[in-house]
């Protein structure tokens, strides 16, 4: 008699548990060796920001006032992981263990178009080392990626279930605290909701409204918190204006990301509050790109092109390498090739909603994410939708080679 898990678990299902078990693993081995080290001055920020709100409850800046710089998000993750084991080490274990929940929650939106796609997703995560560096870093990408990947899974697997739904704008709500930008890509998944054919009107609305409020639900205390805090609405952080001048400014680069001189522009900023200071840092940048037209539509096409770039200027220094320059060049790109070698055989193999919808994010991030400033990091996130494009490519070619070898196979008249 054959055990109980034969029953439960197909070939390919085992298969793919082993591999997310795997990704776990090497999580681990990356994540331990760098122990309670930081590598970058922003996990510094994080890490004070997490313990303040241990200590005193409260999210405070450096000078003990109330600030809404940083995204609230991760430093709240973080202060739950310091209550039970106060060393970053523990969250950067966490980090493992979500990359692992990421690589089987793409293999399941595999799947879901194609069943062969299911061992390649987390296959792919476990050879693009990146994800690995990530995890050993107090970032919230890793983390992130998790969470977007949630949601993407509820999205696909259960159209129209309102309940699901005001738990994915829960999700969603608390990854926009985690890390503003996605709030940009919003409007496509509001379009995927609303161009479901297996779901009636009416209860398509209902859909959206509960996505809706489920989102609102998480980020609605923190913006009126800001709010009282500010006097001005405030979504979700003070740093947005920064960010858009560091991306568009005569100083800028495509590759420039935050290593740009901005300083005349916050020496003007010395006795503002932060939301003052937010919205002169936007204006700035508006009034430089409306008065450089040219220059600014130029460097936003460079900064595109360079959201696929495998190497970006570090602001540690330290942190710079060839060799993970390279590794990076071997292991992104074969992933971008994938997605496009999928578009090229869209006659043969008809390209699903689902498809179309992955698409439709990574490019819209892409898009989206030029208009502030790109970099690897910030893609981490998005890279799961090209190793689910890719998982699922590989997946069609596998099952049409399967199905090619067993109509060659010889038939015999059944006695």
């Amino acid at each position: 008699m054959k055990p109980l898990y034969e029953f439960i678990f197909s070939e390919q299902q085992k298969i793919m548990l082993v591999l997310a078990m795997l990704v776990f693993i090497a999580g681990l081995i990356s994540v331990i060796p760098t122990g309670d080290s930081l590598r970058y001055p922003d996990e510094n920020d994080y890490i004070r920001l997490s313990r303040t709100l241990v200590v005193r409850g409260s999210y405070l800046g450096t000078d003990g006032r109330p600030t809404a710089y940083r995204p609230p998000g991760y430093p709240f993750v973080l202060s739950l992981v310091f209550r039970l084991w106060n060393s970053p080490l523990a969250a950067k274990i966490i980090n493992a263990a979500t990359l692992a929940g990421t690589a089987f929650l793409l293999a399941l939106i595999a799947a879901r178009v194609i069943p062969e796609g299911l061992v390649f997703a987390p296959l792919l995560v476990l050879i693009y080392p990146v994800y690995f560096y990530a995890a050993g870093t107090l970032y919230p990408q890793i983390l992130g990626a998790f969470l977007f990947s949630t949601v993407l899974f509820f999205m696909i697997y259960f159209p129209g279930n309102w309940m699901v739904y005001a738990t994915c704008g829960v999700l969603f709500g608390f990854l926009v605290l985690m890390i503003p930008a996605f709030l940009l890509i919003s409007p496509i998944l509001y379009a995927y909701i609303l161009t479901e054919k297996k779901v009636n009107k009416q209860q398509i609305w209902i859909t959206v409204l509960f996505f809706a409020l489920g989102f609102i639900l998480v980020t609605g205390p923190w913006t009126i918190r800001n709010a009282i805090v500010f006097k001005k609405l405030i979504p979700v952080s003070t740093n947005s204006g920064e960010n858009l001048l560091l991306g568009n400014s005569e100083n800028t680069g495509p590759n420039s990301g935050v290593n740009v001189d901005i300083s005349h522009y916050l020496k003007k900023t010395s006795a503002m509050n932060e939301a003052e200071r937010d919205i002169f840092l936007r204006n700035q940048a508006f009034e430089w790109a409306a008065s450089n037209p040219r220059q600014a539509g130029i460097l936003y096409l460079q900064k595109l092109a360079n959201y696929y770039n495998f190497h970006n200027r570090l602001y540690v220094q330290s942190e710079a390498s060839i060799l993970r320059d390279r590794i990076m060049f071997i292991t992104y790109y074969p992933l971008l090739l994938l997605a496009v070698a999928r578009l090229a055989t869209f006659r043969r193999f008809p390209i699903s909603r689902v498809e179309v919808f992955l698409y439709a994010l990574y490019l819209g991030s892409a898009v989206l994410g030029a208009l502030f400033f790109t970099r690897i990091r910030l893609r981490l996130p998005y890279d799961t939708l090209l190793i689910t494009i890719g998982a699922i490519f590989l997946g069609r070619l596998t099952s049409t080679f399967r199905h090619k070898n067993i109509t060659k196979q010889p038939q015999y008249d059944i006695i």
